[in-house]
C-alpha cells in the first residue's frame, strides 16, 4: 500500500504521499499515527480525516480517512480513573487485560494468523501498547507468556511437563494439525520436568495454584544460566484453591532466558507476565470462534484466571462477529447477548484492581447481513451496555464504517480480520482517546 504523511518527519513532508516505504516501515509509521494508509485521490490536508474527541468534544486529526465517523467513544467519563493510572506508567507498569475472540488472538496476516509472534506484533492489543508506550516515552513488550509451548510460539518451551486442563486463563492456539485449541496449565512433578522462558524484560512474574495437599512442593529457577532462587507452592498456607503470582527480579532489563525447574513435590504455574519494570503491559486472553455466550460458561478457575486473579488497570472485552454469525444456530437474542456480556463485565469488576471495563467491537465485515439480526445490532447492544464504569470503544466509527472502504485501505486481511495496518488504524484512534488530557480533570 501506499501512505500519506500526517506531520512532516525524517526528511517527509507533511501530507506527502509515499508509494516506495517496506510494509512493515508502512505499519510502523501507521502505529505511530505519522501516516495513514492512502487512498488515491485523498491529497491535502483538508481530506485527512478529524475525529471529535468523545471527552471534550474537539478535534484531533490523523485517523484513517476512509472513516465515516460517528462517536467512537460511549461513556468516555468510565476511562478517567484508568487514565489516572496510566500517567503514572512512566514509574510503574500499567496493565491492561483483553479477552475475545480472534481480533484478540490474532496478528495480522493470512497465512500465519494464529503466531504468538506476530499477534505480539501486529495485534490489536499488542499495537495498544506499544502506541501508548511509545505516547507516554516507556519501554514497551511487557506482555503475558503462556506456560504451555505452542507450535508458533518462542517465547516458551516444555521439557516433560505435566499439562492441567480448565485451572488457566482461556487462550488459544493453533497446534501442528492447523486445530485452534486452548493452551493449558503446567505441572512440575519430577525428576527433569522443566519450563524455560525466553524473554525481555526485569521481571517475570509467574502465577501458580495451589490447594492444600495437591500441588505443594517447590521449584527453582535460574536466570542466563546461574542465579536465580527457590519458589514455593504451599498451599496458601493451609488455604485450598489459591491463586498466587511470584515476581522473579532478573536484574537487568535485557533479553534472558529463565529456566523453572521441579525440585520437591507439585507446582503447577498458570501462566507468566514479562515486564520493563514500567510502560503498560498487556495480557492477551484470545480465542479464535468463541463467543460471549461460550466465556461465560467457562469453568470457575478459567473465568478467576482471565478475569481476577491478576492486576488489571483496563479489562477490553471484545465479541460481535461469531455471535452474529452463529445467532440462528444458537436461538440467540439481543437480550441474551447483552446478558453474557454483563455476565462478563461483572466479572471483570469484580478484579478489585480494575479501574474500567472498555468494550469493543469487531469490525464491519464482507460476509452476507442476512441473519434475523443484524450485524451492526450487536455493535449496538454493546454500545447500551456502556454505562457507570463501562465504555464502548466503536471501530467502525474510528476506522471504517463500510467494508469496502477499509478493505481498499489495506485494513483486512479476509472477511472480518484485520491486517496490521488495520489494528494499527484501531489502536492509534484509541490511544488518542486514553491519552487524552481532558481524562485527567476530575
Amino acid at each position: 500500500m501506499s501512505v500519506q504523511f500526517l506531520a512532516a518527519w525524517n526528511g517527509y513532508e507533511d501530507d506527502q504521499v509515499v508509494h516506495n516505504l517496506s510494509g512493515a516501515e508502512e505499519i510502523r509509521l501507521i502505529g505511530l499515527g505519522l501516516c495513514r494508509a492512502y487512498v488515491a485521490g485523498q491529497d491535502g490536508r483538508s481530506l485527512a480525516a478529524v475525529m471529535q474527541d468523545p471527552v471534550t468534544g474537539g478535534q484531533f486529526a490523523g485517523q484513517a480517512a476512509v472513516s465515516g465517523y460517528g462517536t467512537a467513544i460511549t461513556n468516555g467519563a468510565a476511562l478517567k480513573p484508568f487514565a489516572q493510572v496510566l500517567a503514572g506508567a512512566t514509574s510503574a507498569e500499567v496493565y491492561i487485560t483483553a479477552t475475545g475472540d480472534s481480533l484478540i488472538q490474532l496478528g495480522g496476516d493470512t497465512a500465519n494468523q494464529s503466531s504468538d509472534t506476530l499477534a505480539e506484533r501486529d495485534g490489536f492489543l499488542a499495537q495498544l501498547r506499544a502506541q501508548l508506550n511509545a505516547r507516554l516515552g516507556t519501554p514497551d513488550g511487557g506482555q503475558w507468556v503462556a506456560v504451555e509451548a505452542a507450535p508458533s510460539d518462542t517465547r516458551v518451551a516444555n521439557n516433560a511437563t505435566v499439562p492441567i486442563n480448565q485451572f488457566g486463563p482461556y487462550n488459544a492456539y493453533r497446534n501442528s494439525s492447523s486445530t485452534i485449541v486452548q493452551r493449558r496449565a503446567m505441572a512440575l512433578q519430577a525428576t527433569g520436568q522443566s519450563i524455560t522462558f525466553t524473554v525481555v524484560g526485569r521481571y517475570l512474574d509467574i502465577e501458580i495454584w495451589e490447594n492444600a495437599g495437591t500441588y505443594v512442593g517447590t521449584a527453582t529457577w535460574t536466570v542466563d544460566g546461574g542465579g536465580g532462587g527457590t519458589i514455593n507452592s504451599n498451599g496458601g498456607g493451609g488455604a485450598t484453591d489459591t491463586y498466587r503470582t511470584v515476581r522473579l527480579d532478573l536484574v537487568t532489563d535485557a533479553a534472558h532466558v529463565v529456566a523453572i525447574t521441579w525440585a520437591t513435590g507439585s507446582v503447577m504455574l498458570t501462566g507468566a507476565t514479562v515486564t520493563r519494570g514500567r510502560g503498560v503491559v498487556t495480557r492477551r486472553f484470545g480465542y479464535g470462534g468463541s463467543k460471549a455466550s461460550v466465556w461465560t460458561a467457562l469453568t470457575a478457575k478459567q473465568l478467576r484466571t482471565s478475569f481476577q486473579t491478576l492486576t488489571t488497570h483496563l479489562h477490553i472485552i471484545r465479541f460481535s462477529y461469531n455471535d452474529w454469525n452463529n445467532q440462528v444456530a444458537d436461538g440467540l437474542t439481543l437480550a441474551a447477548y447483552k446478558g453474557y456480556l454483563q455476565t462478563l463485565i461483572d466479572a471483570a469488576l469484580a478484579n478489585t484492581s480494575v479501574k474500567a471495563v472498555l468494550l469493543v467491537n469487531d469490525p464491519e465485515a464482507s460476509t452476507a447481513d442476512n441473519k434475523p439480526i443484524l450485524y451492526r445490532a450487536f455493535s449496538d447492544a454493546m454500545r447500551e451496555l456502556a454505562t457507570g464504569r463501562v465504555a464502548f470503544y466503536d471501530v467502525d466509527a474510528s476506522t471504517n464504517s463500510a467494508y469496502s472502504a477499509g478493505n481498499t485501505a489495506g485494513y483486512y486481511v479476509d472477511f472480518v480480520h484485520r491486517s496490521g495496518a488495520g489494528y494499527a488504524a484501531e489502536a492509534r484512534a484509541l490511544t488518542e482517546v486514553l491519552t487524552s488530557s481532558s481524562l485527567l480533570v476530575a
